[in-house]
């Protein structure tokens, strides 16, 4: 079958560049239309014909991202891999059942809050229930309703989107907070020992910032915060940050604040280290300008 470049396909995960295919875990979304059809939504079922149909509804609705997994055996290992934002899981498959995969999603510490549909042509009530307590998030019988499929994605993708936004961004400057940048660490670490890349990351901390607050109080701080934050942002071209190679990056988080006096920088894949040096002497350069507050 022919492979595009927005589908996924589960068969290898990544390609023998190295390029990243798929998004870390706890991808960004908004919550408007647009946004949401960046999603990456995986799709495992024994019917190749059924997740065709399924992805071309979506595709109509906007959608970009798919990953399609026939054998069931090798589920788990791709949503490891690709950590989709959304999962549409049959239930009635060989090697391993449905409802095996979704214990063993939520049973993941890094993928128990994921959503999950499941797929059923079954009508019967304890099926469902059972489903349900296994932690599924909801249902779409067998055979699909298209305009049911989209709302049922798109309803379920704007309330990951919304819980993401309070769990993991900081209120204050909008950017990926520590939890976040844990997470994206770790995942970057292992594609950059798996790919033989490199991995930059800078940490940045204000000296006296807790002093500067005690004396001004936290409106002026918080004004600071936000300008340091936005200054920070600006100064970074995509190439620094992404480094060559990786297609359509952008939705990748690079900076975080990961305390309160505290940014990081992650830089994957950057070609040399005296990039990093370069970035960072960006970095100090703008923040030379006084601050309004």
């Amino acid at each position: 079958m022919e492979t595009e470049q927005t589908d996924q396909r589960a068969y290898p995960s990544q390609n023998n560049d190295g390029v990243l295919l798929a998004k870390p875990v706890l991808n960004e979304l908004g919550c408007d239309e647009t946004s949401l059809t960046q999603a990456t939504i995986m799709m495992v079922d024994d019917e190749e014909t059924t997740m065709e149909i399924m992805r071309a509804y979506l595709e109509d609705a906007g959608y970009q991202n798919f990953v399609l997994v026939e054998d069931s055996s090798r589920a788990m290992q791709q949503i490891e891999e690709y950590r989709p934002d959304i999962l549409l899981l049959d239930l009635m498959m060989p090697n391993v059942p449905g409802f095996t995969i979704l214990q063993l999603v939520r049973d993941h510490p890094k993928l128990k809050h994921l959503p999950v549909i499941i797929l059923t042509s079954s009508s019967d009530a304890e099926t469902k229930l059972q489903a349900l307590d296994r932690g599924a998030t909801d249902f779409l019988a067998k055979p699909v309703d298209p305009s049911e499929l989209k709302l049922r994605v798109r309803n379920t993708l704007a309330a990951r989107a919304y819980q993401n936004q309070l769990a993991y961004y900081d209120a204050l400057t909008k950017l990926p907070n520590r939890s976040l940048f844990l997470d994206r660490l770790a995942w970057f670490i292992q594609r950059a020992e798996r790919h033989h890349d490199n991995l930059v990351l800078l940490h940045i901390t204000l000296n006296q910032f807790k002093r500067l607050s005690n004396t001004f109080g936290p409106e002026i701080s918080d004004q600071l915060i936000t300008q340091i934050a936005e200054r920070m942002s600006s100064c970074m071209r995509r190439s620094d940050v992404f480094g060559r190679g990786i297609p359509d990056s952008s939705e990748l988080d690079s900076l975080f604040r990961v305390d309160g006096d505290e940014f990081s920088l992650l830089c994957p894949t950057m070609a040399h280290a005296e990039h990093a040096t370069k970035l960072a002497s960006r970095i100090l350069k703008v923040m030379e300008s006084p601050f309004n507050a």
